[in-house]
């Protein structure tokens, strides 16, 4: 049994919770400053100059720190609040601090587990663990939020184990996959070092930027066909290239760190940019495995395979992309092998 005494959220997460609040605290602060600024300039045109005294000053700085300050306590109050329990029978996550939402799940239930994490998670070296049950995303009632690196992957681990018992095979103690750290190599397995990801995928990826900056670059020159200003083309298009060098830059790092690797038990999928996601696939949990070819990767000649299952974020997390056909059927056969061996009454 797991819980939130056993395997508690690291103390980073109050923090974490805080920033993000007060982020968006001053973004509404700034919003309502520009919107005060305005009005006093359309007021002083009309009745004269108008100064601010430090009673107004006061009227806005004094409720900004009250503010602060509640959001501070506020999320203190969350974090040690916050519980959950996983048991040998299910899992029920509870949160908040004035109305308490409480979310309760059978592990037969759950399709897919995957390790997430924000920007601010990555500053802070915070991982946040989702289970997924048909028809339903991931979401309030759905993970667990704030763990370190170790808790993270005994909460996995714990929920891979229970998720394949579920389906009526028994994983023996040791068997799941380390959360963070590379599978055995062995005669059963197969990963991106055996079936590696195309760099014509990266193309694929730089010829979709492409056509996106050349669809606002032929926006921005009708706007200088009908308005004549030579000046506004060129600051937008020096804007439009200085967003497309990060974003190019961006894609190749993360095609780079795009990772997959399957054995006998189970496989998962890595993301890494700044911050990383990892996919697990539970092969008594796959509904369905596509090979799909867009327009743009036709004409690089590379496959994507598409594992499905039935929570509704499969289709976005669990592809293998940039795969000859040959690799793509390769990589098929073996996951439905695994299907079929996992699967009861298969």
């Amino acid at each position: 049994m797991l819980n939130s005494t056993n395997l508690p959220l690291h103390p980073l997460k109050f923090i974490k919770k805080s920033l993000e609040r007060i982020g968006s605290f001053l973004r509404i602060i700034l919003i309502v400053i520009c919107i005060f600024l305005i009005v006093i300039i359309l007021l002083s045109d009309r009745y004269g100059k108008i100064t601010l005294t430090t009673d107004w000053t006061l009227v806005f700085i004094a409720p900004f720190f009250l503010i602060l300050l509640g959001i501070i306590i506020y999320e203190y109050l969350y974090y040690k609040l916050y519980y959950y329990n996983f048991d040998n029978e299910k899992g029920l996550i509870r949160k908040g601090v004035i109305s308490k939402a409480t979310g309760l799940v059978y592990y037969h239930k759950i399709q897919n587990v995957y390790v997430d994490q924000d920007f601010l998670d990555a500053l802070l070296n915070l991982y946040d663990v989702h289970y997924e049950t048909a028809g339903e995303k991931s979401g309030f009632y759905s993970h667990v939020d704030g763990l370190n690196k170790e808790n993270a992957h005994k909460l996995v681990e714990f929920l891979n184990g229970k998720t394949k018992g579920m389906q009526g095979k028994k994983m023996e103690e040791g068997q799941g996959l380390k959360a963070y750290s590379k599978v055995d190599i062995s005669q059963q397995e197969i990963s991106r070092r055996t079936f590696p990801i195309s760099i014509k995928y990266f193309f694929v990826i730089a010829v979709n930027i492409f056509l996106i900056i050349a669809a606002v670059f032929m926006f921005i020159y009708l706007d200088f066909i009908l308005t004549k200003k030579p000046a506004d083309l060129l600051i937008l298009t020096y804007l439009m290239c200085g967003g497309a060098i990060p974003a190019l830059v961006g894609a190749y790092v993360w095609y780079r760190n795009y990772d997959f690797y399957f054995n006998s038990r189970q496989g998962k999928i890595i993301r890494r940019l700044i911050a990383e996601s990892v996919s697990y696939v539970n092969y008594d949990r796959i509904q369905n495995i596509n090979i799909l070819k867009g327009t743009i990767d036709s004409i690089f000649n590379i496959y994507t395979l598409k594992i499905e299952t039935a929570g509704e974020q499969s289709s976005e997390r669990l592809i293998i992309p940039g795969q000859s056909k040959e690799n793509a059927e390769k990589i098929k056969d073996f996951l439905l092998s695994k299907t079929k061996s996992n699967k009861v009454g298969l």
